[in-house]
């Protein structure tokens, strides 16, 4: 087995020296020039988004399979553990009426930091987070059982694993454009809402797992606070 592994081991440096080896990169003179390919190439003001979201999106994609692989494991390895009950909203009125009142535009703000990731400082990851963290907040006001009721309603569940699956759809499907993991759709006009080629689609759909998935280990913990 030790054998196995070390000759695994070898064909995969091998592999990735090659690969290494087969890799140009084209001179530049100056980091301007990077800017002005992104804008060219791909229509994103924000080159984080272009980069993540085209130059490296396979990269992005094995990142959202670790956060569900990561979901799935605390899902069922917490389920063993007591649980201590329902997190009761807070018993001060002016706690409550802050909350409720700030909890709403936190979310608008994450839907905002989706859609608007390719043109302004944001993204998929930022935006989900935000979005999770204003459900957090408002179940404090609420109660963690209200909260959580929206989402088996709406069926959100369902929703990110669809998400999961356009992902991957987008990104197999650009072999029809230029080749596997070649980003489809329109460049647009740099600065412009419809540009960033899919990157509205693509920090949507990433958002929606970040969102759902980070909402979960949050709900999950608070369920077995008393033995995590």
């Amino acid at each position: 087995m030790k054998r196995f592994a070390s000759i695994a081991t070898l064909i995969g440096a091998g592999i990735l020296f090659i690969f290494i080896l087969m890799t140009r990169i084209p001179p530049m003179n100056s980091s301007s020039i990077y800017a002005k390919s992104v804008l060219r190439e791909d229509g994103s003001i924000n080159m984080v988004s272009a980069i993540y979201l085209d130059y490296r999106l396979y990269d992005s994609l094995f990142e959202v399979l670790v956060f569900t692989s990561a979901i799935l494991g605390v899902s069922y390895y917490i389920a063993h553990f007591p649980e201590a009950g329902e997190v009761f909203p807070s018993n001060s009125k002016l706690t409550f009426i802050a909350i409720v009142a700030s909890a709403p535009m936190v979310v608008c703000w994450g839907i905002y930091t989706l859609l608007t990731g390719h043109i302004s400082p944001g993204g998929a990851f930022s935006g989900g987070a935000i979005g999770a963290s204003g459900i957090l907040f408002l179940s404090l006001a609420i109660g963690s059982r209200k909260a959580e009721m929206p989402f088996h309603k709406m069926r959100l569940e369902a929703l990110e694993k669809y998400a999961l699956l356009l992902i991957a759809s987008y990104i197999v499907l650009g072999i029809f454009d230029k080749g596997l993991f070649s980003p489809l759709f329109w460049i647009g006009i740099p600065g412009a809402f419809l540009s960033g080629r899919g990157a509205i689609v693509l920090n949507v759909s990433i958002g929606i797992k970040v969102f759902v998935g980070g909402w979960a280990i949050l709900y999950l913990f608070s369920r077995h606070r008393e033995s995590v």
